[in-house]
């Protein structure tokens, strides 16, 4: 009996265990975006503190430290301050919305095995993950390129191809059952 209260189902097997990988591995991808994006906006202040640092004393340096880390812990906020355009931030908050899926609902209702799901239901889940990993991936390399750019790094160009979405997807979704 299914007891939606509680955890009930406590069968792992190699087919939900690659499954629950291909979650996983999306909820990493997932959580760099979120810290790449939190990290930039920190960056940001922190070159603007750099410039004063030397006008103030040791503790309100520490406390304006304090202060940015504690204001860019909102992904939506951190976005809307970043210095892009509306086609770039337009994807940012898209891969901000995809994030947010990932993090926050789409494993609702996946407890215990998925050895009862069908090969349908299945293929359909991994093509959601696909298609929500692409949109993060996407927003990723802005955030990726700007931060390159802002430290004087050099650009990989093939994180501009969709053949570097689709690695990142194929990492996310390989499994070893078919």
């Amino acid at each position: 009996m299914h007891n939606f209260i509680y955890f009930d189902d406590f069968e792992r097997t190699e087919f939900s265990d690659e499954i629950h990988a291909v979650i996983g591995r999306s909820l990493i991808v997932a959580t760099r975006f979120d810290n790449l994006c939190k990290s930039l906006a920190r960056l940001i202040d922190f070159k603007i503190c750099s410039v004063v640092s030397n006008l103030i004393t040791e503790g309100e340096f520490h406390e304006i430290i304090s202060k940015i880390f504690e204001k860019n812990k909102n992904l939506n906020r951190v976005i809307q301050k970043f210095p892009v355009d509306k086609q770039a931030k337009d994807m940012l908050h898209d891969a901000r919305e995809a994030r947010n899926t990932i993090a926050h609902s789409l494993t609702i209702g996946f407890e215990g095995t998925f050895d009862h799901k069908s090969k349908d239901e299945i293929e359909e889940m991994i093509g959601e993950i696909k298609e929500l990993v692409r949109r993060v991936i996407k927003g990723d390399v802005i955030i990726s390129t700007y931060i390159s750019n802002m430290n004087k790094e050099s650009i990989l160009n093939n994180c501009f191809e969709n053949s570097y979405e689709d690695q990142v997807i194929g990492w996310v979704t390989e499994r070893y059952e078919t």
